[in-house]
Formats: C-alpha cells, structure tokens, sequence
C-alpha cells in the first residue's frame, strides 16, 4: 500500500462510522427538549442549529470511539506479553499502540484538508528495537481489524503493514505550543487501571493558539448512571459513556456503542461541603491522598474519597456523580497535557471549574507539560472559592498568634529587645517571636502539606554566644503565646525549636510551587514608637498572590483617614484583621473579638482628585511624592503611616492612593507587599509599577521592577498613571539630552576641521573617526556625573582596543582633549576634576554592556552616519534608555538636519538653520528644539498624508537596494527615494518629512540595537509605526543586535497596511519568499 504518514494525501475521506450517532445540523437555531424516563437529572437535546468544530467533533468522536472499540477488544484477551514498561516504569501495552495509531489514522483520513499536528504520549521507539516483532505484529492485525470493523481498510486502498503502523504511531510527536492547531491524545489514560480492568478512558482533545476548543473522552467501563456511592456495580450492558465538548456548545454524553441520542450534562449544584463528595486517583503515586483528605477535611467534606482511574473522574464529575476532584501530584512530577486537556473542556462546559490550586486556569499553551508545580483543583462554582478557606483558616490563625505576640512585647518593651542588624534596620524580639510563631502554626495546622516560607528574618544573630538570654526571652514569648490558643497549650517548645521555626523563613520562594510570604513585623521603627506597624502573611502559589492575611493592631476600627492614629483612639476600637483570597473579595474584622462577623472591604468610590487623600511611608519625605500629587490634582497633605497597613486602610476606603517611590534604587522585598497587594485588589482597587504594571512576585525575593509603587482605586489610576507618563525619567531626559547636546557639539569641532589622518577603518572596514571615541566618552561621562547611578550600563558602538595599541598616543591626547575642552564649554563642569587619557579610555569601555530584557540599560550610538559625518552631511547622536527591554526613552542630535520640515532641503539650508535635538518618552509625545539655543520644544507629528502619489520615502545613502523601488512602485509612489545618512531618517519620518522609510539591507547584515532604539520611540510618540516586515515591532530585548529577520518598514498607521502588503507582493515576486511561507515572511536574501 502507499506510505502513511503525517502529512496530508488527496485520499478521500473515511466513511462514516454506523455505529457513533451524528447530530443533525440546519441554520436555525431550534433546540427541542425532550426528557428521558430512565435518567430524570438528563435533558436530551436534538441540537438543530449550527455549531463549531461540527467536522472536526465528528472525526474526533470516530477516532475516539474506535480506539474504545479496540481497547475493549484487547481487556478481555490480555497477556502478560502484551504489557511493556516505559523507561518512566509506566507500563504501556498494545492497546495503548494501537489506540494511538487508530486515533491518528482516522484524523489524518477524515481531515484531509487540515494541517495535522498531533501531541500524543506514545512513540515507537520501543516496538523498533530488535525482538519487538510478535508486538509489533499483535497491534498491526489489532489496528486492521478494527479499522476493518468499519470497512476503514478500504478508505485507505488496503491493509496496513508495520511500516505504515509505526508511522501513525510518530505522528503523535508534535510539541504543541501557543500558536496553531494541535491535536493532543491520550490513547489510554489509566493504563494501570486498564490492566485491572477498571477505570481508563482514550482521551482527545483540540487546542486551537493554546485555547483548549474541543473534548472527547471515551470510557469503556464508566456506568451510564451515576456512580457516586457505587463506582463499580453495573452490569456489561450498562456501561460504556462517550462524553463530548466543544467550546461554547455545552457537555454532551452518549453511550459508546449506541445510536441513542446525546444528552446534555451539568456538573453537580450542591453548595453544601458536608454533602460533596470528592474524586482522587487511585494510585497514590499520582497524587498526595494525605493532602487531598486535608483539604477535604478542612472543608468539611464528610464521604470518604471516590478513587478512579484516568479522566474518566471528569467525565463522571462533568455530569455531576462527584463535586470536587483534587489532584496533588508528588514534588517534581511535571503534569502532561493529555492527561487534562479533554477532561478540562468537558467540565468546563459542563459549568465546572478547572484551574490550579491558585485558582487559575490550566495554561495548556506551554507545549507538551502544564506549567505548574502545584494541585489541580475541579469543582463547580459555588464550592471552588471554598477550598481557598482551607488555607485562609491556618493563615488567620497565625496570624492573629503572631499579633497578640506583639502585643505583649509592646506593652513591656526593654530597651535589650531593640536592637539593629547589619544593614543599620532595628529587630525586636517581637520580628522574631512573630516568625516563629506563624511559622510553627502554618506546620501544625497544614500538617500534610510541604510549607515553603519567605520570610524576612534569620536566626544568625540570635545564635551568637550573647544572645542566650535574648532567645530564651523570644522562646518563653511563643510559648505563652501558643498557650493561649487551646489546640497549642500542651506543647512543648524548646529554644532549638525556636530557632528551627525562624530558619524555616528561609525559602527564596519563585515562579513554581506554593510559597507562603511573611513580615514578621513589618514597619519595625513604628512599632518602637508605638504606633501604626502590620504583621503580612501571604501565599504564592506558582508566582501569583491568592492568599492574604493582615494583622494591623493599631489600626482604629473606624473607617476615616482623619482617624488613622491610633494614639488617638480607645484601646477597644483599635486592631483590625484584614484577609482576601482570589475571586472572593476582602475583608476585616475586631482583632480582638475574632468571632465577631467579618466585613467585607471596598476601596474608596471617590473620582475626584480634589477630594482624594494619599499615604506615604513614615521616613524621610521623598519629594517626588508631593510632585505626582500636585500633578494629580490633590490638595491634602500626605498622610504617614508606617507597614503594610497603608494597604488595608486604603482597601476599605481610608485613602485613595498609596505613592512608593524610594530615593535610591534598592530592591523592594516581596514580604512588603504581597498580602497588602491581594487586599487592595480584593476590594477593587489597583497595584501597580510606575508603568501600570501589575507587581511580579515570581523572581525570588525581591521584586521584578525598578520604579515606584502606585496603589489606587481603578478610577483613579489612568489619571496617575497619566500624571506618572508626563514626570517619567525627567531626571534621565534632562541628562540624556545634555550628554547628548555636548557629543553634538563635539563632533561639530571635528567635522569643522577633519583630516583624512584622523579618519581610520575598523576590523568591519567602517570608519571610526575621533568624535566617534569622544562622543562616546563624553556621554558616558556626563551620564554617570548627572546620573551617579548605583550601576551604570551601556551598550554602545565604540570601543578601545585599537586606542591602547602602540601607536596610537597621539590620537589618544587629541580625543581626550576634546572631551575636556566640550566639557569645559558647560558651566556645572568648568571646575571638575581634570581628565587623564585613561580617564577617557575607561569612559569608552563603560559601553561593553550586553543589554537584554532586564534591567536598565543606556544605548548610544555615538556618531550614526559616520561615512555621512565625513563627507560634512547627515549624521547623528543617538541615545535611548531601554527598561526591562523596552525603549523608553530617546534622544537625538542631528547637527546637520535643517530646522525647517522639508525634506528637499536636507543639505541645502544655510548654517544658522540647521542642528536639531529630537527627544521623547514613553507616552508623553516626541519633541524637536533648536540644538542650540534655548527655544521652547515643539511636539511633532508624523505626516497625515494618505495618497500614496504624494508620499516621500526615505532610504540610506549606501548602495540602492532594488526591493525599495519595487515597493515603492507597488504602493504607486512617483517620487525617487530621499537618501540620507544615520537615524536623521527617523527623525524626518517623526516630524512628517516624508511617510516612509524603507531599510532591508544585504544578507548577513546584522540591525544593532543603537542604530534605531532612539529612532524608533521618537517616531513611535510622534504617532508612528516601526516594524519588521511581517509587521511585527522591534524588539530590543535580546542584546546587542535586534532579534528580527525581515527588513525594516517606519512609516504612519494609516499608511502600513498598505506598505506591508507592498513589501509581502514585492518580496514574493523576487523570490525572496515563497508564497507558502508569505505570511511569515521568510527571507533568503535579504534581512
């Protein structure tokens, strides 16, 4: 017969299977219902109307239904010789093989015009070792006669041969991933289960750009009543469920082998825990029973565990036999896709919830695992936000120990309880007393669980031969204080114990797992002087915040910001408990009276500005605060609150917004915000970085940001982010563009009076000149003196290995005399320090910076045109600001470039009207003002033209590039390209110059970042676009060069559709890429 294999062949379609019964479909949308006797909780539905995925539905229940067929086939006859054991110890048999194959070859057949991608768990490899042929044999005679069942063989010419068998096998090692269509497959889920001959299902699903759009799961042995409270007794004939989903369509189950018509499922409505029951695996190696029994118990889950094989417990609790089924895997297993992927949808649309035990969906997108380290947790709606309680219950209770602790510390504190660390911050035995006891209370009360805990304190200084009387006062604090908790009171606790409970603060936390967060106390100075401090507790779980616990003990009751001092209120209405937890709102309650019901907690309603207060820290005032306030509209003054509590009294109202911005950058710990982060947007309000990013908790320790805090009310935080985006990097921009202006007039000198002698080549046979060395050095130096940042980084063209070569000394005195002589021209450095040739040198090399997506990173060119600069025309000083991989800032000097916006007149203009300094940030617009002089910037705009007949288009000086006068000839433009040295291009674009600029350079040629990041933000603010030619924006975050492979397009939003469908015609016709590969853009010539 003809080879099979994954790629499509123009064979007809298989026929339809006789045995699986098909909807019927037609364009109205008319649903009859009809009731079965039989099965009262089912509601049959004669579905009539159209439906997505109809085709792709029919060919996955097909698949799914034979590969059941075949299975069951191979149950009732099993030996021993038909099971092998996978290099996991996972045993694998020949049904699993042929059940893989069959659901291959009927998607292949049945989808013929669909590009095939099939994640599977099976492969060949171990049926093509030697001594594997009487296997191999048995699963291809399994696989013909069950295709043969349906008269399948004939659909595919003839039987098939091994060959064609292992091949079907292989279609199956797809990687998946976010983008595209992927078939994913559990031929046999539960293969031990199969082996016993209980529960196992073939389980098939569709994931469409990561989304999971379609379901089926066949189970053989699964009841087609409800086997809640009898899993195991139904006769032959009773059993046999196939359930199906497609995304937005609802869950239908049908039996197996049966015309009888669908009926729709719904998973259980019980909202009551005491009357859920709840499914778990059956082996004890795929999920920790111990935990799941917790769980259950804290919940108060009374029926005992219903354990199953496979998906088969979706299936069953898609349709309501179970309410809850927890899967908690042993650390390090790495979760599958097809294990969940079928089951997933089924229960979804059956109204279930899937997520993690963070409450998030399953991320399907990551390729062949889940991208979790942690449970996965299904239950229907009412009772998913419940098994959060679970762990809120032990935090509470921590927490609240932890507080009374302090309490007791604060009434009696010795000046031998205070005393500071290494980094000059004070302790108490409180810090410590509090660490120990959350710390031991979150082990007793989640015993079954691994606890990992991040936490601020270590035992180092209490282990100190003088601190013995220290920790035996910190010892006797948490047992008094455990004592006073009935559960506690008998047990014992020694010093060691103590110790032990501190260290175990010690976790780094991380994306992966569950981490539980804690300040022990935060806002230590406030607590010395007796006022407002928090004690945070908060649980990660796979990087995000779903858990937060707040202990204010100061904090008055009263919700009014006038009455935020406590000092000022009777000890009875003082104390306050906050706690949250993902999707179920935040709340307080009297610390003191515990039993007391909670309140749920909202943030402020109020819009105005005007009206609105702010928190800051209690330390020294940092006057940023007070600008971003003026900015915003706010008249009143701050209010100073030490700790988290700033968080919880804005939570409920107290104030509208929460500036954080430090003096110096320093890295912010993630115990300092993590449970006032959950609080704030439990009750609706917002926590952002200065950009309007949500707060990362993923990396470690510390927090993944480098600007301030902003924490408001949803209202409010498009005004303060607006007010942010105008202030941003004022302070960066102002030395950017005097750095800048000072290269600018350097490399003025230079061009005035250049010598072919001070003209060299580097290894790349490009010039260098001496203001390329000098302005290079002159920004590095003008940025560390304005800037005097904790660490400096930048990428830059330039360096010296060619001026420390023997030799080279005179060029050496003439560039360092001309970057003191510039520097000298600027009153604030008249009178500094005078420079030394190696001074000049280390300056250079400052630009050795790598770049990439973290961190802060400047990025010069420091004579872009250089070949321009020599011949006297365009040339410019480019220097951007990349944060995190993306541009934010951009300045550049075009010296040469006329005032007046026409572009016929680049190199035209007479002296006194030309030199222009470009500049721009991130969301505030871009500017151009003379290079000289001190008038007022002008906001520029690209052009408005949309008649292509009318546009200009920029190229570079060099050598004409053919692909550009197609382009242009497609888009109808009449005019001949403008050339033009350097990132003047971008500047002309920015300011409406021209519409276009066009760069595919030759093949092999590698885009540097500094040679468009400035370019590209002042052409982006100016209400640009710059993009690759699949349309895709730049991206600076890989290093030094642009992570791209297609040419460059800058040009208006209205115009790029039509440039890029120039570019894709124009590149196609040229053969530069093929029409396959058209959308992608693929280029063999150019880059």
């Amino acid at each position: 017969m003809s080879s099979i294999n994954c790629f499509r062949t123009a064979k007809a379609p298989l026929h339809t299977f006789a045995s699986v019964s098909r909807f019927r479909y037609s364009p109205n949308p008319i649903v009859s219902v009809l009731r079965r006797k039989s099965s009262p909780s089912f509601v049959t539905l004669r579905v009539v109307s159209s439906m997505a995925y109809e085709k792709e539905l029919d060919a996955a229940k097909k698949a799914a239904s034979l590969a059941a067929r075949l299975c069951q086939k191979v149950q009732k006859a099993l030996l021993q010789s038909d099971v092998q054991s996978k290099s996991d110890k996972s045993p694998v048999t020949v049904a699993d093989y042929g059940s893989q194959a069959v659901v291959s070859l009927v998607l292949e057949r049945e989808l013929t015009s669909e590009p095939f991608s099939l994640v599977a768990e099976e492969d060949s490899a171990d049926l093509r070792k030697d001594g594997s042929e009487d296997i191999l044999q048995r699963i291809t005679k399994l696989v013909n006669d069950t295709l043969a069942t349906e008269d399948l063989t004939k659909a595919i010419d003839s039987t098939l041969t091994t060959d064609d068998l292992l091949r079907a096998i292989d279609c199956g090692t797809s990687e998946g991933g976010p983008n595209g269509r992927h078939w994913v497959l559990d031929p046999i889920d539960g293969t031990k289960g199969f082996l016993r001959g209980d529960q196992y299902a073939v389980a098939l699903g569709l994931l469409e750009e990561g989304k999971v759009v379609l379901g089926v799961l066949a189970c053989p042995n699964l009841p087609l009543t409800s086997i809640a409270g009898n899993k195991n007794s139904s006769s032959s004939d009773e059993i046999g469920c196939l359930f199906f989903a497609t995304i937005g369509s609802g869950t239908y189950m049908q039996p197996l082998d049966s015309k009888s018509e669908p009926v729709k499922v719904h998973v259980s409505s019980v909202e009551n825990p005491e009357e859920a029951s709840f499914f778990e695996s059956f082996e004890g190696a795929h999920s920790l029973h111990d935990l799941s029994s917790s769980i259950a118990s804290k919940l108060g889950v009374k029926a005992p565990p219903v354990r199953i094989d496979s998906q088969a417990k979706y299936g069953a609790l898609s349709r309501g036999d179970g309410a809850i089924y927890l899967r908690f895997p042993h650390k390090g297993y790495r979760e599958k896709i097809w294990d969940h992927v079928a089951g997933a949808i089924v229960v979804t649309e059956a109204g279930g919830i899937v997520t993690d035990a963070g409450g998030k969906p399953l991320d399907f997108s990551k390729g062949k695992y889940l991208d979790l380290d942690t449970g996965i947790i299904v239950a229907n709606e009412k009772l998913m936000p419940l098994l959060l309680k679970a762990m809120l219950a032990a935090a509470k209770k921590a927490v609240s120990l932890a507080a009374r602790l302090s309490n007791e510390v604060r009434k009696s504190l010795l000046v031998s309880d205070v005393w500071n660390k290494s980094d000059d911050s004070p302790v108490t035995v409180a810090d410590y007393g509090s660490q120990a006891v959350v710390s031991i209370v979150l082990e007793r009360e989640l015993k079954n669980e691994p606890v990992s805990l991040v936490a601020e304190e270590d035992s180092a200084e209490l282990r100190k031969v003088a601190a013995e009387t220290v920790l035996a006062r910190i010892t006797e604090l948490v047992k008094d204080t455990l004592a006073t908790d009935e559960s506690y009171a008998a047990s014992p606790l020694s010093s060691d114990d103590v110790l032990t409970a501190i260290d175990s603060g010690k976790s780094e936390g991380g994306p992966k797992g569950r981490h539980w967060v804690l300040d022990p106390i935060g806002g230590t100075r406030g607590f010395i002087r007796g006022e407002q401090y928090a004690i945070g507790l908060a649980l990660l779980v796979e990087g995000k915040v779903v858990l937060g616990v707040m202990a204010c003990p100061k904090l008055p009751l009263a919700s009014t910001a006038a009455g935020i001092n406590a000092n000022k209120s009777s000890p009875e209405k003082v104390g306050c408990l906050f706690f949250g937890a993902v999707g179920t709102g935040a709340y307080v309650q009297s610390l003191n009276a515990l039993d007391s019901p909670p309140v749920k907690v909202e943030v402020s309603s109020n819009d105005d500005p005007a009206k609105a207060s702010f928190f800051e820290s209690y330390h020294t005032p940092v006057p940023i605060h007070n600008t971003i306030a003026t900015k915003l509209g706010i008249k009143e003054s701050p209010i100073k609150i030490n700790s988290q509590t700033k968080y919880a009294a804005l939570s409920r109202g107290d104030g509208e917004v929460y500036l954080r911005f430090t003096r110096k950058a320093r890295p912010e710990s993630i115990w300092n915000h993590a449970a006032g982060s959950i609080l704030v947007s439990e009750a609706g309000g917002k926590v952002t970085d200065a950009a309007g990013n949500p707060l990362d908790f993923s990396k470690g320790k510390y927090l993944d940001y480098k600007r301030g805090i902003v924490v408001t009310t949803q209202k409010l935080l498009p005004r303060l982010l607006k007010a942010l985006c105008k202030m941003s990097y004022e302070k960066e921009l102002a030395a950017a563009k005097k750095a800048v202006s000072l290269a600018a007039r350097l490399s003025q000198g230079v061009q005035k009076t250049l010598l072919q002698s001070e003209v060299w080549t580097k290894s790349d046979r490009t010039p260098v000149t001496a203001a390329d060395f000098g302005s290079q050095a002159l920004v590095s130096i003008v940025l560390e003196r304005e800037l005097q940042p904790e660490t400096f980084s930048l990428v830059a063209e330039e360096e010296t290995g060619e001026l420390r070569k023997k030799g080279s000394e005179v060029f050496l005195e003439g560039i360092t005399k001309l970057v003191k002589d510039t520097l000298a021209s600027e009153e604030s450095y008249a009178y500094c320090p005078p420079l030394s040739t190696e001074d000049v040198l280390n300056a250079i090399d400052c630009g050795k910076s790598e770049g990439g997506c973290s961190g802060y990173h400047w990025v010069l060119d420091p004579i872009d045109g250089t070949r321009g600069f020599v011949r006297g025309e365009q040339y410019a000083v480019g220097l951007a600001l990349l944060v995190e991989g993306k541009v934010v800032l951009g300045v550049m000097a075009c010296p040469n470039l006329p005032l007046a916006s026409v572009v016929c007149e680049t190199d035209k203009s007479s002296k006194e009207n030309v030199g222009c300094l470009f500049f721009a940030t991130s969301g505030s617009g871009a500017y151009v003002q003379p290079l000289e002089g001190n008038s007022l910037p002008q906001k520029v705009g690209v052009s408005s033209n949309e008649n292509l007949e009318e546009a200009k288009f920029l190229e570079s000086y060099h050598k004409p590039i053919p692909l550009h006068s197609s382009i242009a000839k497609k888009l109808g433009i009449t005019a001949s390209p403008v050339r033009m040295d350097s990132q003047a291009k971008y500047a002309a674009v920015s300011r409406g110059d021209a519409e276009i600029y066009l760069r595919f350079t030759l093949s092999g040629h590698r885009e540097t970042i500094w040679d468009h990041a400035p370019g590209f933000i002042i052409t982006t603010e100016a209400g640009g676009v710059v993009c690759d030619a699949a349309g895709k924006s730049l991206d600076f975050s890989k290093g030094k060069y642009l992570a791209h492979k297609t040419g460059i397009i800058v040009t208006t939003k209205k115009l790029k559709p039509c440039v890029l469908k120039a570019v894709r015609e124009a590149m196609e016709e040229e053969k530069l890429i093929s029409e396959t590969h058209n959308r992608n853009c693929t280029l063999s010539v150019y880059v």
